[in-house]
């Protein structure tokens, strides 16, 4: 079995994101990092350590839409001539990437003011989205793959599974014979991923219940049989079942908590700040730090 190398580059606020080199036949980069200079030369570094440049990649596979992920598959294209891999709905993101993050911006930043989001705070997000766009670049996947699909990559068979929740496009490639996954940030060692609020692609008014539908995600892939997955940050995750079930205890930790004000007959927006504020006390992961606020401006 060919090795799999872990590739760190910088990102700024989470401090690096994980793309993995798949050393086998074709030579396989599993996601790319953000579209910025140091990035870039990050990852000439990195793939140099192990005697690689960019022009030797000859497929990128990605995991999710996110900037983190699919931020320099354009350049790495560009570079070594590597066909791009991604689930159809990556590949519509790759397509429209600066049409859909206007909406998303604008979708955003609409549902905090409905909120009643002071105006300062939704001027305030303005930056973040701005970072968006700038760290990002469209790309054009070359195949575009489905819910159990396989794809040969780095000299091994890797299965799609399609893994909505955190973003509208979450893919896990599995190795079935290995019984590892590259699971992108749907499920992560030392943070709790967020379900990303979108507007629903649907037609009707109703919308995607993103949480509901990550938490219902992370227990089809709990059942799932594997003893490695390689994350889109942070550490390897071993034991993946015994992290889901934290995970799932820690939002219903969360969900009641919040909930609990609002199932009392009678309460006014006092009282309801001050149990929210007893919250973020019990459960400081619920405020946000400075650094944090544009990244869980999407977050439930």
């Amino acid at each position: 079995m060919s090795e799999i190398r872990q590739l760190e580059l910088p990102l700024p606020w989470l401090g690096s994101v994980n793309v993995w080199l798949l050393e086998g036949d074709p030579l396989t980069l599993v996601d790319t990092g953000a579209r910025s200079d140091a990035a870039e030369e990050a990852l000439d570094r990195e793939l140099s350590r192990y005697g690689y440049e960019v022009s030797d990649l000859e497929l990128v596979l990605v995991t999710h839409h996110h900037l983190d992920h699919s931020g320099l598959a354009a350049a790495i294209k560009k570079r070594s001539g590597a066909r791009i891999a991604a689930h159809r709905e990556t590949a519509r993101w790759g397509l429209e990437y600066e049409e859909r993050a206007r909406a998303e911006r604008l979708f955003t930043q609409r549902l905090m003011a409905a909120h009643g989001v002071p105006e300062k705070v939704v001027e305030d997000s303005a930056p973040f989205f701005e970072y968006i766009v700038e760290s990002s670049s469209p790309f054009t996947t070359d195949r575009v793959l489905s819910d159990g699909d396989t794809i040969h990559a780095g000299g091994r068979t890797l299965r799609v599974v399609f893994r909505p929740g955190h973003s509208t496009t979450d893919t896990l490639f599995v190795d079935d014979d290995s019984c590892a996954a590259f699971v992108g940030d749907h499920l992560l060692a030392t943070i709790t991923s967020a379900a990303e609020i979108m507007p629903t692609e649907l037609p009707g008014d109703e919308r995607r219940r993103a949480l509901l539908e990550y938490l219902a995600n992370l227990r089809k892939t709990e059942v799932m049989q594997l003893v490695r997955c390689y994350t889109g940050h942070g550490p390897v995750v071993e034991d993946h079942r015994a992290l889901i079930e934290e995970r799932l205890a820690f939002h219903a930790e969360r969900r009641d908590l919040i909930a609990a004000p609002v199932r009392r007959p009678l309460i006014f927006a006092r009282s309801t700040c001050s149990d929210f504020h007893r919250c973020t006390v019990k459960m400081p992961q619920l405020r946000p730090s400075h650094n944090q606020k544009g990244i869980l401006l999407r977050a439930l």
